[in-house]
C-alpha cells in the first residue's frame, strides 16, 4: 500500500512539473493589431460657423492628409485605416473675408471636440481606447481680437500606431 501511495505522490509531482515546463515553453503571444478605427466629433456654434472659415483636416483610410470645410455646426468622421499607420486630426479657424469686426463688437466662440482612436485585432478584438477631448468656450470677445484669437486656437492631433498597438505622439505634416 505503501508503495501505491509513493508512485501515486511521485506521479503528482511529475504532472505538476510538466505544466510549469508547458507553460515557459509556450509565453503568451503579444496581440498583433491589423486595423485602427479613428473617430473624429466636433460640434461648434452658430456664431463661430457664421464669422469663421473653419477647414478640418484629417488622415484618410490610404494614410493621405484630406481636409474639409465644416458648412453645418456638427462634424463626425469615422476613418478606418490598416495598422501601422498615422492618424490624428487638424483645424483651423480664418475671420471671413468679408467681416471686419470693431473694438464695440462682441462675439461668442464656442466649440468641441474629440478624437477617439481604437486599434483593433484581425479577430476584431479591440486594444486600448485613446480619447483626445479639445475645445474653447469664450464670450464677449472683442471683434478687433477675433482674427488673432482664432489663428491661436489652431488644434493639431497626430499619433503613430505600431502592429502590437504601441501608439506615439507624432507630427503630421498637414500642408497648412
Amino acid at each position: 500500500m505503501k508503495k501505491f501511495l509513493y508512485l501515486t505522490i511521485a506521479a503528482l509531482a511529475l504532472v505538476a512539473c510538466g505544466d510549469d515546463d508547458h507553460e515557459e515553453n509556450n509565453p503568451p503571444q503579444e496581440k498583433q493589431y491589423t486595423k485602427l478605427v479613428t473617430r473624429a466629433n466636433m460640434d461648434i456654434s452658430q456664431e463661430l460657423l457664421n464669422i469663421a472659415d473653419i477647414t478640418v483636416y484629417y488622415m484618410d483610410e490610404a494614410g493621405e492628409v484630406v481636409n474639409e470645410r465644416m458648412t453645418s455646426p456638427v462634424l463626425e468622421k469615422t476613418v478606418t485605416q490598416p495598422i501601422p499607420c498615422k492618424t490624428g486630426m487638424a483645424v483651423t479657424f480664418t475671420v471671413k473675408p468679408d467681416l471686419n469686426p470693431t473694438a464695440e463688437e462682441k462675439f461668442d466662440i464656442k466649440y468641441s471636440g474629440k478624437l477617439t482612436t481604437t486599434p483593433y485585432t484581425k479577430n476584431d478584438d479591440p486594444g486600448a481606447m485613446l480619447n483626445k477631448v479639445f475645445g474653447l468656450d469664450l464670450k464677449g470677445l472683442r471683434g478687433d481680437k477675433l482674427a488673432e484669437t482664432l489663428s491661436h486656437h489652431t488644434t493639431k492631433i497626430g499619433y503613430t500606431y505600431t502592429a502590437d498597438g504601441k501608439r506615439a505622439d507624432t507630427s503630421i505634416q498637414w500642408g497648412f
